[in-house]
């Protein structure tokens, strides 16, 4: 991450909590809800709400340690939607999913786009609005 990029020091350090390999080993079979987790959602929720420019630039950066970090958490919060009957967890899910893909292909979200999908057909949930709100994402540009 570029010293310059205005990145709160709370969400540094919840990308060092998310950000390593050593940091997601174990991570998918954690019991919910795990440190990683509140990180992990922290980090989502910064960046859904940070001016487009800098998103795009705090995404540019993301690692894939990070990337697979989030792809691992947008699953565990569509299982957590499913158990709890609730759109909320959902939207983070969808908001990891789409910051992971802001970067690399997003071909390679897809497993985990699955799972959120199913976990929103379960509970009735229309994922359209959510995956349009964030025009740096390629899940949102699919479909136009």
């Amino acid at each position: 991450m570029k010293p310059e990029t205005e990145l709160p020091e709370t969400v540094r350090q919840d990308l060092g909590v998310i950000g390593s390999v050593e940091a997601i080993r174990g991570y998918y079979r954690a019991p919910i809800p795990d440190p990683r987790d509140a990180a992990a959602s922290r980090v989502c929720e910064w960046v859904m709400e940070a001016p487009p420019a800098l998103g795009k630039e705090v995404t540019a950066e993301i690692g894939r340690p990070t990337r697979a970090a989030l792809l691992i958490y947008a699953e565990r919060m569509a299982a957590l939607s499913v158990r709890l009957g609730s759109e909320g967890p959902l939207v983070q899910g969808m908001a990891a999913l789409m910051i992971a893909s802001a970067r690399y292909d997003f071909r390679d979200v897809l497993m985990s786009l699955a799972v959120v999908k199913d976990a929103a057909k379960r509970i009735g949930v229309d994922l359209g609005p959510h995956s349009r709100a964030w025009p740096i994402s390629p899940i949102s540009r699919r479909g136009r």
